[in-house]
């Protein structure tokens, strides 16, 4: 693939999703996954993010593998994915679904997110997304929207030079026209808890 260099196969539940959860554990989504009728237990925070990359993308029965981002720019044309949040960042604009590039944003979001700001101003020395490759060769990003747009408002900034020193790396899984229905459905549906009330809120102790 173009701007990018395959590096090794992966595992989905120790090399992609495992790591995920990590990460963002230590970034403190535990309000967010309770706001979304998850709960507060050890085990919510992976309910959740197991409803959307499994029950609804079926994440672990597809292939993934590894790569390393060598063109930076290709994160400017790098597609949205299947989030409400960010899409309803496009509500004033006659932007469709499908042409939603993160480069866009910065035309529909002129005040910077805190979190982005944060990343921004902090980088990391390596970090993982997730991304799916359509048939046209588009790259719709799965996980990883906070972090992506600092990147994409850097070189928009004309500030390319400060990710010198950080590693960007993808775990890609192809994806098939099909895939499209999929990631609109997920979009649809949002990731918030289908049956809340069933769901244990009291936090371990």
């Amino acid at each position: 693939m173009e701007g990018l260099e395959y590096q090794k196969p992966l595992d989905w539940e120790n090399d992609v999703f495992l790591p995920l959860l990590e990460g963002e554990k230590e970034q403190g989504w535990e309000p967010v996954v309770e706001a979304k009728g998850w709960g507060a237990n050890e085990n919510s925070h992976r309910k959740w993010r197991e409803y959307s990359f499994i029950t609804q993308f079926g994440a672990e029965k597809r292939r993934w593998e590894l790569f390393k981002v060598l063109d930076l720019s290709l994160f400017q044309n790098m597609l949205i994915g299947p989030y409400q949040g960010w899409h309803n960042l496009f509500n004033n604009s006659q932007i469709p679904n499908n042409e939603r590039t993160f480069e866009k944003i910065l035309k529909v979001r002129t005040k910077i997110d805190p979190k982005v700001q944060g990343i921004m101003d902090s980088l990391p020395e390596k970090t993982q997304l997730i991304c799916g490759r359509l048939p046209n060769g588009q790259i719709v990003l799965l996980e990883g929207s906070h972090r992506t747009e600092a990147i994409v408002r850097l070189i928009q900034a004309g500030r390319i030079s400060e990710l010198e020193n950080t590693n960007i790396f993808i775990a890609m899984t192809e994806l098939v026209e099909e895939d499209r229905a999929v990631l609109n459905r997920m979009l649809e549906l949002g990731t918030d808890n289908p049956q809340p009330k069933h769901c244990d809120s009291t936090p371990n102790s």
